[in-house]
């Protein structure tokens, strides 16, 4: 079976939305493909244009993103008879969520997951991209590098627009789109902000930690979740985990660099981190090196000759991050 240019090799997964598969290009037999197809149980006007707009929306963050290792490469899309299509790079691994079901994650790999997830937010964030869904379905990890991709800017928009359709939705902007338990009230409320994509990554890395579900989690009477007596973890990533989900987005991380500068700055020694409370083995020799480190060095030596480059007038000096970043949405 075919469908405009390429040939259909097997489905990966179906749901009410439509059907992914698996197909290679008929002008290239060597490069597989994601193709997603977009079907709709009927055709009302209003949830077509809706359910257009937000096709369209994914198809414009994807060209504007290509090109980055750890966002799937955008390839082709078009139209026909109101269903959608679109065709991205194919990409072989597992979503995060398998992972934390597998086994207890360590300081050190919340850490790293920190670092890695929040680097590919630093460069939609600059452009001006709020993903709005950033939760551990909608995150992958490649089976051969074992980088993180972040996935979905818009299709599982569509999936739930179209499972859960109400008046509401048809009147407003499809910002109400996300994950319940990923999103801060803000964004619940229909104003999603860059600190709505920071609070998501915060509810995942203390999900990791914890082992409880977002929607299991207790709050007090401010609405501030309750997580740091459950288990053993340094107050540095306590304190920098807890800004980044706070209640009051007032209170939150108001960007990413921010985040990251305060991970660098308490993870420069490994002595800083905890042990998980399952693996409290001693740690190995000084001539073993992790990864997050060699990762956390690169990140702030980079920084420093940012900074020396700019004090010299070489490199433009940003401006600080500001309560809210400025330029166009998407």
């Amino acid at each position: 079976m075919s469908l405009r240019g390429y040939t259909i090799i097997r489905e990966l997964g179906k749901g009410s939305f439509g059907t992914t598969y698996l197909v290679k290009s008929t002008d290239n037999n060597n490069l597989l493909y994601a193709l997603k197809h977009f079907t709709f149980p009927e055709h009302n006007p209003n949830n077509y244009a809706t359910a257009k707009r937000l096709f369209q929306r994914e198809v414009a963050i994807l060209q504007t993103l290509n090109g980055n290792a750890q966002i799937p490469d955008f390839i082709d899309y078009w139209e026909e008879h109101q269903e959608y299509y679109l065709v991205q790079e194919f990409l072989s691994g597992d979503l995060l969520r398998k992972e934390l079901k597998e086994d207890e994650k360590s300081e050190a790999d919340v850490v790293e997951f920190l670092t890695e997830i929040l680097a590919i937010l630093q460069v939609i964030h600059d452009k001006k991209i709020i993903h709005r869904d950033i939760n551990p379905n909608n995150i992958m990890r490649r089976s051969c590098e074992r980088q993180l991709v972040l996935i979905d800017f818009g299709a599982g928009a569509i999936r739930k627009f179209v499972k859960n359709t109400t008046l509401t939705q048809l009147q407003t902007p499809p910002t109400i789109i996300y994950t319940p338990g990923y999103a801060p009230i803000e964004q619940i409320q229909g104003h999603p902000e860059f600190n709505s994509d920071i609070y998501a990554v915060g509810i995942i890395a203390i999900q990791m930690l914890t082992g409880i579900e977002p929607h299991d989690v207790q709050m007090d009477e401010n609405g501030e979740i309750i997580w740091r007596s459950q288990l053993q973890v340094s107050e540095h990533l306590a304190n920098i985990l807890t800004t980044m989900v706070r209640y009051d987005y007032r209170s939150q991380y108001q960007c990413v660099d921010k985040v990251l500068e305060d991970l660098l700055t308490g993870y420069h020694t490994p002595t800083q981190i905890l042990p998980s409370k399952t693996n409290l083995a001693p740690s190995p020799s000084s001539s073993t090196r992790n990864p997050i480190y060699v990762i956390l060095f690169c990140l702030l030596a980079g920084l420093s000759t940012i900074a020396i480059l700019s004090a010299a007038g070489i490199l433009p000096v940003n401006q600080p991050c500001n309560q809210q970043q400025q330029g166009r949405m998407i």
